[in-house]
């Protein structure tokens, strides 16, 4: 029995003492890393981050001196480089009450890429706040979609930046959704355009049992629409107003199509994340409104394709229709789609292989020119390509679809373009020079053109 007890006691003590080794506060081994929100962490907290941030001007008056008040650095623990990938933190407040908006959609897109770049969305919460995550470090637009306000933003490795907007009221709509027969259509999704572009924009509103809704704050330039199931969506309808109300009446009366289709590429492997654009954003104003007015059709609907490159996309108008699809690492697609009325549509889009061209801007005496606009052109949409001239006035264009490429270049303040014909390689880099010879063309008295056809 002694003996069983002296064997207890020396493991005890073996124990405690690989504890103040290992474990304890006196050990020589390093304590183990901690998230960013331990209080363990000598950063400061949360909270005193977001004290910071709630201090911080916005954006659109953010200068060098401000910009580290209004932006925080994520990260890991235990002293490492490693970074969280950079966000954008919006906050929407009625202007006056400073009330936060709630469920309204917001999102931000890559500055040089162009109003159909890939964008992150989201929406506010109860205290008009929503959080865009898991961006990369660069200029940002970040808009709203009501209020026509937008801010551009540099968003460094590991940073989160807050960006603030006051919205005013401005038009309050009142509408209504109805079928063809002028009965109302509950549990509508109603959509608002982008200021000025009536071919993108977000749901912020449902139609209640009667088809009425009301949106506040919208504003002149934008336009609103309907779709409910079976119904392919309404004309847009164009606000018009900069104050008071304005009402609207959205007619659903076609049975919609539905187009499911997969994405792949040359060797029939899918493209996971593809985005597809069905309908044209150009689109005639060939229809009239319940006052008589001119209406374009319905917005062209974009949607994404999943990791095993299929989509569907619903509430399209049956006929003829434009589909592109487009994917990083590839070449655009671009073609045509019939779409059936009341039905499923099934589509198989072929992305091209890609290849890039590469080249200097110069002037004619062979000096290179910085901040020249190099770009696609043609019937693109998603698939447009653009890229700026760096200072030593080179720059490279990337992801263009093998075969003939018809590419320009314009220098700033309007000096003459420059454009030519390409055929690019899929796998490889062509060379494309574009000189800008003061030549006249271009100015008073000339006109040059080119006619292409859709592709």
């Amino acid at each position: 029995m002694g003996k069983a007890i002296g064997v207890v006691i020396v493991f005890l003590a073996l124990a405690a003492g690989a504890w103040l080794v290992f474990g304890g506060t006196g050990g020589d081994a390093p304590a183990p890393s901690t998230p960013f929100e331990d209080a363990a962490d000598p950063r400061p907290s949360p909270e005193a981050r977001e004290d910071a941030a709630e201090r911080a001007p916005a954006p659109e008056a953010r200068t060098a001196a401000t910009a580290a008040v209004s932006a925080s650095h994520g990260g890991g623990g235990g002293g490492g480089d490693e970074r969280a990938a950079p966000s954008i933190i919006v906050v929407v407040t009625w202007e006056g009450t400073g009330e936060p908006v709630v469920d309204l959609p917001v999102h931000a897109l890559r500055a040089e890429g162009g109003a159909w770049a890939p964008r992150a969305d989201g929406r506010t919460d109860a205290r008009g706040e929503a959080r865009l995550p898991d961006l990369v470090a660069g200029t940002w637009v970040v808009r709203t979609a009501l209020g026509a306000k937008q801010a551009e933003v540099e968003v460094g490795e590991g940073e989160s930046v807050r960006v603030r907007f006051a919205i005013a009221r401005g038009v309050q709509v009142l509408g209504e959704v109805v079928g063809l027969n002028g009965l109302p259509i509950g549990g509508a999704s109603i959509w608002l355009s982008e200021p000025w572009d009536d071919a993108q924009g977000a749901e912020v509103a449902v139609s209640g049992a009667d088809g009425r809704f009301v949106i506040e704050g919208a504003h002149r330039g934008q336009s609103v629409g309907a779709s409910a199931p079976g119904y392919a969506a309404s004309a847009v309808v164009p606000v018009q107003s900069d104050a008071g109300s304005r009402e609207v009446r959205l007619v659903l009366a076609v049975p919609m199509g539905t187009v499911r289709g997969l994405v792949r590429d040359q060797s029939g492997a899918p493209v996971g994340g593809a985005r597809i654009l069905l309908g044209s954003p150009d689109r005639p104003f060939d229809r009239r409104g319940a006052d008589g007015a001119r209406l374009r059709g319905p917005a062209p609907a974009l949607v994404e394709a999943d990791d095993d490159g299929r989509f569907v996309a619903e509430h399209l108008e049956p006929g003829a229709a434009r589909v592109e699809a487009d994917a990083e690492g590839h070449g655009p697609f671009l073609g045509e789609v019939t779409i059936a009325s009341g039905g499923v549509t099934d589509v198989v889009l072929t992305l091209p292989a890609a290849g890039a061209v590469r080249g200097v801007c110069r002037d004619g005496a062979g000096t290179p020119i910085a901040g020249v606009v190099v770009r696609t052109e043609g019937g693109f949409v998603l698939g447009a390509r653009q890229a700026r001239s760096r200072d030593d006035g080179s720059y490279v264009l990337e992801g263009l679809a093998e075969g003939l490429a018809v590419l320009g270049a314009a220098r700033k303040k309007g000096v003459v373009g420059v454009r030519s014909e390409v055929v690019v390689v899929a796998g490889r880099e062509t060379t494309w020079d574009p000189v800008f010879e003061d030549s006249g063309v271009g100015h008073a008295g000339s006109v040059r053109g080119r006619v292409l056809d859709l592709r």
